[in-house]
């Protein structure tokens, strides 16, 4: 990062999707840059929607101001609900 990007304020924005395309949740991350030598954003969610069993789609995307600078960054992660696991195991049968 160059010297440029000292002090310029950035934001993240990061959206959950569920498997049938609804948004789940939005989250908005703000900081300014402070030094030439980085930052990093943190994103902490409490944990992730049961109900719907698939994909759900995680996209991020970094801003300047209203500028899209970065992204968007697609992601997934897939949500299998069991009810009959196994203590110290995973059953692994879909469920019906």
């Amino acid at each position: 990062m160059g010297e440029d990007e000292e002090g310029k304020d950035y934001t993240s924005k990061t959206e959950v999707f569920l498997p049938d395309g609804s948004l789940f949740t939005s989250n908005i991350v703000s900081a300014a840059l402070p030094v030439a030598n980085g930052m990093a954003f943190i994103l902490r969610l409490q944990g992730f929607p049961i109900g719907q069993t698939g994909k759900l789609k995680i996209v991020n995307t970094l801003h300047n101001g209203e500028e899209l600078i970065y992204g968007p960054i697609e992601t997934s992660v897939t949500v299998h609900l069991s009810f009959d696991l196994p203590i110290g195991g995973v059953i692994e049968q879909p469920i019906r």
